[in-house]
């Protein structure tokens, strides 16, 4: 009788022993930018400059056991451009940018869905200047992205999506002197907790 207890017994713990498992995962991006260019002298000319970054970060977790999935993805692009022509004077565009973004997500309890955390920042900068002589100057930004994360256990799903689009568009004319300063910043954050 007692051999019997201590085998059912340890059937029992061995049973109860299956720990679930934490499934983390994280994901971040940075991108720094800049874009200058100037015209001068008494001769007709032009430039023109741009940047783009696109930036795509995509991670999936799972535990098999457990019926446990993860998936998170970011997408996004940055892009910067500027122009300036003209007679005589100083025409030009200086832009600054940074986008930033991250991501985590987890399962903790195997009774609990999770939590999942995302967020963008982005700060664009931009000066157009135009002295003396005829011409102009223009300059352009923007900065598109997306985040989307998906939780699935055997006790649900959960999504986790958010979209950003930010812009600027400057330009100046032909006019003795003309100065342009502008800033833009964004900042979003989404988060689920279970």
């Amino acid at each position: 009788m007692r051999r019997g207890y201590i085998v059912a017994t340890a059937l029992v713990l061995l049973l109860a022993s299956g720990t679930f498992a934490d499934v983390d995962q994280a994901q971040q991006f940075t991108v720094n930018t800049s874009n200058a260019g100037s015209l001068s002298g008494g001769a007709v000319g032009a430039l023109a400059s741009t940047n783009m970054v696109p930036v795509v970060n995509v991670q999936q977790s799972s535990d098999g056991g457990d019926n446990i999935q993860l998936i998170q993805t970011t997408v996004g692009a940055l892009f910067q451009g500027g122009a300036a022509s003209g007679l005589c004077g100083l025409y030009g565009f200086d832009q600054g940018a940074y986008a930033g973004g991250s991501q985590t997500q987890g399962t903790t309890d195997y009774f609990n869905i999770g939590s999942q955390d995302q967020g963008f920042d982005t700060l664009l900068m931009q000066d157009v200047f135009h002295v003396g002589g005829l011409g102009s100057a223009t300059a352009i930004q923007n900065f598109t992205g997306g985040e989307s994360q998906i939780i699935s256990t055997p006790y649900g799903v959960n999504a986790n999506i958010q979209c950003l689009s930010i812009g600027m568009l400057d330009g100046i004319g032909s006019r003795a002197m003309s100065l342009i300063q502008r800033g833009l910043t964004i900042q979003r954050t989404a988060g689920i907790r279970y």
